[in-house]
C-alpha cells in the first residue's frame, strides 16, 4: 500500500473561539497532514429543500501515526480543496500499519 498513498489530505480540528462581541464561532484549525490512498465508497444524487445535493462517501488510508491517533469522527478533511466530514475513523490500535477514516462529500462542514 506504500505506493498508493499519493493523495495528499490535510485534517483539521473544529474549535470554538469567542469573538470580541462574546459570540463562540467555530474555527478550522490544522490538525496533521498526511498522505493517503482514496477510494470512493459511494454516491449519489438528491433533491433536498429545493436544492440538489450531491454526497459522495470516501474511504482514505493512512499511516497509523501518534498524530493520526488523534484525529476524530467530528473533524474535517481537505482533499484537493474539497472539505469533507469525517464519518468514522477506524482505530484498530497502534500495532496496525494503517489508519483508515470515512469522509463524506457534498455536504455542509
Amino acid at each position: 500500500m506504500i505506493g498508493k498513498l499519493n493523495q495528499r489530505v490535510t485534517i483539521f480540528e473544529k474549535r470554538q473561539v469567542r469573538k470580541a462581541n462574546g459570540v463562540l464561532d467555530v474555527q478550522l484549525v490544522p490538525r496533521v497532514k498526511v498522505w493517503a490512498q482514496v477510494r470512493p465508497k459511494s454516491g449519489r444524487e438528491r433533491d433536498h429543500a429545493q436544492q440538489t445535493e450531491n454526497p459522495a462517501d470516501y474511504e482514505f488510508a493512512i499511516r497509523n501515526s501518534t498524530k493520526a491517533q488523534a484525529i476524530k469522527p467530528d473533524d474535517v478533511l481537505e482533499w484537493f480543496g474539497r472539505r469533507m466530514n469525517i464519518t468514522w475513523v477506524g482505530y484498530r490500535g497502534r500495532q496496525h500499519q494503517y489508519l483508515h477514516i470515512d469522509a463524506r462529500d457534498g455536504v455542509a462542514v
